[in-house]
């Protein structure tokens, strides 16, 4: 028997579902490319254009004389031969913020026919600078011949190939170019002429148009995103020089201001950096470094920097959108972040050119290096400082007050407990000696010394404790407390407690017991160390390699003080250190000075300062609203846990509503976007809405941060209580109306396939299906038809799949599980599966809830390895996602299964009542997905059956010979437009044909 992958049914289904994805190539351009339709004033200068990612044009070429290069009837104008020698001239313009190695670059382009030599124009990339044009010698050239009706493939001036086409005198061609690596794609009016590999040149480059002894007009300039850098940096790790030079990251050079040649003034020294405003022959007190042709308007700035010492460490820091890639120290038009040493404290400050807006007291690290970052977005500035620890030895004299801390500019420990100079709390011999009583006429059996104007969530404590040996039961450190003067078991906050005559540490929360621990605690004094990390507690006792006490708690994330404390008990601190884990702004300012792209870079001013890490770059922008494809986590809330999904391409977090103060700066350090839960009423049973004017307050405090990527309802609203279908009826709008941004709006159904889907388009822009197979004893198949399912259903109902939510299209994505139920279902395999199972069905995005199993569950780590997985390769360098969310679905490619069972088991899908269906017979055991895009098909397929399949996938584009297996390291012969293949249980294969037509 043959069976085709889908049933007549399903095949309705994604008639449908394919116009949804067509239509995503046909829709306007995402912001986030770089494009120029020349739609602007005519002018003589290209300028920047309308929709370029803060990119400006930059002219370049030979005998440069009026009206070379110009603007006018919405295309741009090249002309090479207007000069004195046109036979030699050659005029480019060149992107002047972008350089890459990989490139796809189209361009709608018409020679001039009345132009006798015609012969020269076209798409330049890989170039050496920004001022070359044809034929640099180290760049590849896309040259159109109108007159010989030609186009060719130029390395330098060596061409590489060259094929017959007609090219039309009087109208435009579209030509475009894809490189990656050694591979070189041409096509012109979207039908392919060259496809050949060349190695002549790999590393990065600039990107332009140029001609050369002709006349030419070009329009609509689109660069795709695909080879954007989204982070530029520099470890600096290269040998001393007296030349700052490139950036770690390829194709980006450092601007030397007002440096002068061998001076010393601006060097690399031991894989630093360094900016010193004088040597023994020059004296230039204003110095900087900016990136040259990269400008920015909102960005994420960080530098890893150090004064010389006390003399030389008064003005430097970051600035960004400067005027020019010249701009000095508070030049006007510009922001300038200074950390200041001569001032007592330590300040920071921000300015707009000479114009100070704000400044704060800090403390600057002394020796070593400060973390200093800028986030700005519109008008809003944050500005962040690594501190550094605050410690104390209490090497002062003896005193009744503990006082202030020794190294720490503004901060006093809180005494509590404490009757005035009755010395239960004293300084005595270098060390904090705490005494529950005095004498019998003073009882104080509870004593805390907590430091004043200092909150954190996530810290990490160490201090030496020496416990008297008939009064050592309870003493500790106390942390995420509600103010300075609470004290051990007081309400709301956490209390490490250490009995050295029993053997146990206990972690309290109040006056309830956590966690307790046996532990074996020397006699003298101990060294005793809590990290905090999100909802991780580890204490160390003497033993700072394994923790003695590792506990899960959820009592309470938000910042809070911390110090010491004593409970009927006697002891002695000393060498206490606290170091905040995840710093918060010491400035967070709204200035509207100037919201414009512009350079970024470091300075100094009469002082001298080193810098070993800088970097700069925007957050990754989300499908429906951007080219990243989402894959999100939720509850996973500690530092430590948010960075470990980075490598697999997950880089979106959401949370709970009471979860925002601690959650949303812990996602801004680890570089993480944010989906962010509106709030309701009565979130326990039936929900009822916020007024607007709460929401609108709510959301005042969130809009500008630049790490919110969507608005999330609450989950599992049911359109038949009329209370929740309020919500559902007003938020999105209220949200659109309170976000200047337009970040879509999403929420999670559990099972939104069948009724009361009809309005949802007015609702939301993103719907994320419950795919909660294992909750549900489900089998694997049952991915598919759920997912199909909810898609289908919903275009049933009138709504439009696909990515303009402005105009009430709707995204879907898929919510994964980790569970603590049925885990005897749990494998790898399976979630692998089910990721690519997901993509090939139709969904658009993820949400993995960890909700919290994966750290108490062995059982889970299979499930998160297989989505890890997943996600890694979906989101890679390979390009599957980019594929799946802008390519055009090709259906004419399909299987036919040779071995194997054509269909899965039956199964009856898991629903309530009045949703029921019957049993499931007809799903084919394989399922197919294929795109076409940029020259390539993939097709992903997924086996959901419990035994090995054999098919023939048939269809195949003509002309091709191989299909590389990716993440497999193997390839598939093509004969006949058809590979066969096997597919062990479970098992996923993603295929790649390239230069398919």
């Amino acid at each position: 028997m043959m069976i085709k992958n889908l049933t007549t049914r399903q095949r309705v289904f994604f008639s449908l579902f394919a116009l949804g994805l067509t239509g995503l190539a046909t829709h306007s351009l995402i912001a986030t490319d770089l494009v120029d339709t020349f739609t602007r004033t005519a002018s003589l200068t290209m300028g920047s254009s309308e929709k370029m990612v803060d990119a400006r044009w930059f002219e370049a070429g030979e005998n440069m004389e009026t009206a070379r290069v110009s603007l006018s009837g919405n295309v741009l104008s090249l002309d090479s031969e207007t000069g004195t020698n046109p036979s030699l001239g050659y005029v480019a313009a060149n992107v002047g913020r972008y350089a890459s190695a990989d490139v796809d670059i189209t361009v709608d382009l018409k020679g001039d026919a009345s132009d006798t030599f015609g012969t020269n124009y076209g798409i330049s990339y890989r170039l050496a600078s920004l001022t070359d044009a044809y034929p640099d010698p180290g760049g590849y050239y896309v040259r159109v011949n109108r007159v010989a009706d030609e186009v060719s493939l130029y390395y330098g001036n060596t061409a590489l190939s060259t094929v017959s086409v007609s090219i039309p005198d009087n109208d435009f061609t579209e030509v475009r170019v894809v490189a990656s690596g050694t591979s070189h794609t041409v096509y012109v009016d979207s039908i392919q002429q060259i496809s050949l590999t060349d190695s002549s040149k790999t590393n990065a480059g600039y990107v332009g148009l140029y001609v050369s002894s002709s006349k030419a007009t070009f329009d609509n300039f689109q660069l795709k995103e695909d080879g954007l850098d989204a982070s530029l940096s520099d470890d600096f790790n290269r040998s001393n020089n007296n030349y700052v030079g490139p950036l770690t990251s390829s194709g980006w050079v450092w601007s030397e201001t007002l440096d002068v040649a061998a001076d010393d003034l601006l060097t690399i020294e031991n894989h630093t950096a360094r900016l010193r405003y004088f040597n023994a022959s020059t004296s230039q007190p204003n110095l900087s470094m900016n990136i040259e042709d990269y400008t920015a308007a909102d960005l994420d700035v960080r530098a890893s920097i150090r004064p010389f010492n006390d003399n030389y460490g008064g003005y430097y820091g970051i600035g960004y959108r400067l005027a020019s890639q010249d701009s000095q120290y508070q030049a006007a038009n510009g922001y300038y972040v200074r950390l200041n040493r001569y001032a007592d404290p330590d300040t920071v400050s921000l300015y707009f050119g000479n114009t100070l807006i704000d400044s704060a007291n800090v403390t600057i690290p002394d020796p070593g290096y400060g973390h200093l970052r800028v986030v700005a977005q519109g008008e809003r500035h944050i500005v962040y400082l690594d501190q550094g620890a605050i410690t104390d030895d209490f090497d002062r004299s003896d005193s009744d007050t503990a006082g202030i801390l020794s190294d720490a500019i503004g901060h006093a420990w809180q005494e509590n407990g404490d009757g005035e100079n009755d010395g239960l709390i004293q300084l005595l011999n270098s060390r904090l000696d705490f005494h529950y009583f005095r004498n019998v006429m003073t009882a104080s059996p509870a004593l805390s010394a907590n430091i004043e104007d200092f909150t954190a969530s996530d810290l990490d404590i160490t201090v030496d404790i020496e416990p008297a040996t008939d009064y050592d039961h309870y003493y500790g450190i106390g942390y995420r407390l509600a103010n300075e003067t609470k004290r051990f078991q007081e309400a709301d906050g956490y209390y490490v407690q250490l009995d050295r005559t029993i053997g146990t540490v206990t972690l309290w929360f109040g006056n309830t017991q956590v966690a307790t621990e046996s532990v074996t605690i020397p006699s003298g004094s101990v060294t005793v160390r809590v990290v905090v990390d999100g909802h991780y507690h580890y204490v160390y006792v003497d033993n700072m390699t394994t923790p003695a006490l590792h506990v899960l708690d959820y009592s309470k994330l938000s910042p809070g003080h911390c110090g010491v404390f004593t409970y009927y008990s006697i002891a002695k601190f000393d060498n206490f250190t606290v170091n905040d884990r995840n710093p918060r702004p010491v400035l967070d300012i709204t200035h509207a000075g100037k919201t414009t792209a512009g350079y970024t870079g470091l300075f100094v001013y009469y002082s001298i300062m080193y810098c070993d890490e800088f970097s700069v770059g925007r957050m990754p922008s989300f499908y429906p609203n951007g080219p990243a494809f989402p894959v999100s986590f939720f509850s996973t809330v500690s530092f430590e846990d948010i960075q470990q999904t980075r490598p697999f391409g997950m880089y979106l977090g959401r949370h709970p509503v009471t979860l925002y103060n601690a959650y949303i700066p812990t996602n801004e350090i680890a570089g993480t976007a944010v989906i962010a839960q509106l709030p309701c009423e009565g979130e326990g049973g039936t929900r009822s809405p916020l007024t607007q004017s709460e929401l609108s307050e709510f959301m005042d405090a969130y809009t500008d941060n630049p790490y919110i990527a969507q608005w999330f309802l609450p989950e599992e609203l049911r359109p038949a209580e009329p209370t929740e279908e309020d919500i559902l009826e007003n938020y999105r709008t209220w949200a659109y109306q309170n976000d200047p941004y337009d970040r879509p709006v999403n929420t999670y159904f559990s099972h939104i396939y069948a009724p009361d889907t009809d309005a949802l388009e007015d609702y939301l822009d993103i719907i994320t299906i419950s795919l909660y197979r294992y909750m549900i004893s489900m089998p694997p198949a049952w991915m598919r038809w759920q997912a199909e399912e909810s898609v289908g259903n919903l275009v049933g109902a009138g709504v439009t799949i696909g990515e303009d939510f402005a105009n009430d299209e709707m995204v879907v994505y898929g919510g994964l599980e980790l569970t603590e139920l049925n885990q005897n279902l749990f494998s790898f395999e399976g979630a692998y599966h089910d990721f690519w199972q997901g993509v090939c069905s139709g969904l658009r995005g993820f949400h993995i809830y960890n909700n919290f199993y994966k750290a108490s569950s062995d059982a889970c780590w299979s499930l998160w390895d297989g989505y890890c997985k997943g996600s890694s390769e979906l989101t890679g360098p390979e390009g599957v996602g980019t594929a799946v969310l802008e390519g055009t679905v090709d259906s004419t490619i399909d299987f036919t299964i040779t071995s194997g069972p054509d269909f899965v088991d039956s199964y009856t899908p898991s629903l309530p009542a009045h949703l029921a269906v019957g049993e499931i017979t007809d799903q084919p055991s394989l399922n197919l997905l294929a795109v076409k895009y940029s020259g390539q098909t993939y097709i992903i397929t997924v086996n959901s059956a419990d035994e090995s399949v054999t098919a023939t996938v048939d269809d195949l584009p003509s002309g091709v010979g191989t299909a590389d297996v990716l993440f497999e390291g193997r390839t598939e012969s093509i004969s006949s437009q058809s590979f066969t293949d096997t597919w062990e249980p479970l098992e996923v294969h993603i295929y790649r044909i390239d230069g398919v037509n």
